[in-house]
């Protein structure tokens, strides 16, 4: 018997030695470990890309925080992300952008993060999640269109980018808002 054999049994794993039945250049051992072992995730493999992906570009498109600040040597203004603002105005032009790709980067990891949790925790000790084809598709179409409205911001010649916000804060008031609450400055009271 091979060592393959004598691993496969102690984790008490079916081996199956019916050869004629497995692709050309593989072997009985390999075939069932390699479904033994990435068999239970390809299931959550699936789940990201067709449903936690999709959902982090959604709600990170939909549900943001606003930042009111006061920046250093700069007029007041209005700063966007959660948990940390990654893009603010642009104080050289109007509608342009000034984007800070370190904030942006661990704003989307957390929002990925939050729906990972999540849908791994119903995966495992609730129910599996079955998704249908139309469900896919509307979640995939609905992020792609996320994606293209975001691009479209993005690729303004006028915005800023920077790696990290090269610049001081003083946060004034915050508060949270979906897309279509639009952008309000509060009101400070002195």
């Amino acid at each position: 018997m091979t060592s393959w054999y004598k691993v496969l049994s102690s984790l008490n794993v079916f081996v199956s030695w019916d050869r004629t039945r497995l692709p050309k250049g593989t072997t009985a051992e390999t075939q069932t470990l390699g479904a033994r072992r990435f068999g239970q995730n390809r299931t959550m493999k699936q789940l990201t890309w067709k449903l936690i992906l999709p959902l982090t570009v959604i709600s990170f498109s939909v549900f943001t925080k606003w930042w009111y600040v006061l920046p250093v040597d700069a007029p007041d203004t209005m700063m966007i992300g959660f948990p940390f603002p990654y893009a603010c105005d642009g104080w050289h032009t109007s509608l342009s952008l000034q984007i800070f790709f370190t904030e942006l980067l661990i704003d989307l990891l957390t929002y990925f993060s939050f729906w990972f949790i999540v849908i791994f925790s119903i995966e495992r000790f609730f129910t599996k999640i079955n998704l249908s084809k139309a469900v896919t598709i509307l979640l995939l179409s609905t992020s792609g269109l996320c994606i293209c409205g975001l691009t479209l911001f993005a690729i303004n010649p006028d915005n800023i980018f920077f790696i990290k916000r090269p610049f001081d804060i003083e946060v004034l008031k915050t508060g949270y808002k979906f897309v279509w609450d639009g952008n309000t400055r509060p009101e400070l009271r002195k």
